[in-house]
């Protein structure tokens, strides 16, 4: 449902059923039918789904084609989950999985084993198949040398979150 419509999202298009007094207008709005069952999803103001063509969609106030099939083309059997609180779109299918800034209108590699999303008491929790592992994260800054040649001390580092075998290296030059 979107608004005061009925969606229909199948294989052979996508269909918008409208009341009027006891019955239904149909208008079909793409001939072009979903690529499986979970590639569709639905918000209270917007829909997202991927065709079978592995085009990435958005129905709102109207319908737009974000496009991303050189990347979706490949995923068969997506489960498309939405983090409403990141404006987060996540299309995964336990082999490739990619991430779509809601945003920002942008397209990037996540884990591919995602299939929800859910908030209970303020914290996030993803939901998959299998065990989700966070990928190696690497944060590299320029030297700074303070315009001295004098030793400098590092006395702590501070990293947010929560993280299992966690490890720290420092990179450093010494030019005397």
């Amino acid at each position: 449902k979107l608004r005061k419509d009925i969606i229909v999202y199948g294989s052979g298009g996508i269909t918008i059923l409208t009341p009027v007094d006891t019955v239904f207008s149909k208008n079909t709005i793409l001939e072009l039918g979903i690529k499986s069952k979970g590639a569709v999803l639905t918000t209270l103001h917007f829909h997202i789904f991927i065709t079978s063509d592995g085009t990435l969609w958005r129905f709102g106030e109207t319908l737009e084609q974000l496009g991303y099939d050189e990347f979706l083309s490949g995923v068969s059997n997506p489960i498309i989950s939405y983090d409403s609180v990141n404006d987060l779109v996540y299309i995964c299918n336990g082999t490739l999985g990619y991430v779509y800034n809601h945003s920002n209108r942008s397209l990037g590699k996540c884990n591919p084993k995602i299939s929800g999303i859910v908030y209970y008491n303020g914290a996030s929790h993803v939901l998959g198949s299998g065990t989700i592992v966070n990928p190696t994260t690497s944060i590299k800054l320029n030297p700074t040398d303070l315009n001295t040649t004098y030793f400098k001390y590092i006395s702590s580092v501070e990293i947010g979150g929560t993280y299992n075998n966690t490890s720290l290296t420092i990179a450093y030059r010494n030019t005397s």
